[in-house]
């Protein structure tokens, strides 16, 4: 009787064994996916990025028109047309953001291009 209980003791400890090494790969998989998952979150959010210009110190009106306000300012630097810049911007937006809000700073304007090249011409 003693021995079949010692018995039963070995067996039930091996297979907590087994489960502890099964869940330390699910584990594993797991934390691998989390990143994997992350660095694709990330990839993507810069992909995003890339298509926006962020402007600060732009004085707020009350009727403005923000999209040709900053398409005059996009076509004055590039020396462009400013109905060619109008073309190019998707949106504009103001967003309020911490650091404007602390500094009593006017709110950071947000200008999604159609294209990426347009950002990288106006960064260059």
């Amino acid at each position: 009787a003693i021995q079949k209980n010692e018995q039963k003791i070995k067996t039930v400890e091996v297979k907590a064994e087994r489960t502890e090494k099964k869940l330390e790969q699910v584990d594993q998989r797991m934390m691998e996916t989390n990143k994997n998952l992350e660095d694709s979150l990330v990839r993507l959010e810069m992909d995003r990025a890339s298509f926006y210009l962020r402007f600060q110190n732009i004085t707020e009106a009350k009727d403005e028109d923000l999209g040709t306000l900053m398409a005059e300012l996009i076509a004055e630097t590039l020396e462009r047309d400013t109905q060619e810049v109008i073309r190019e911007i998707d949106e504009a937006y103001r967003v309020q953001t911490n650091y404007a809000k602390r500094h009593r700073l006017s709110r950071e304007v947000h200008v999604r291009s159609a294209r990426k090249n347009v950002r990288d011409i106006i960064y260059k």
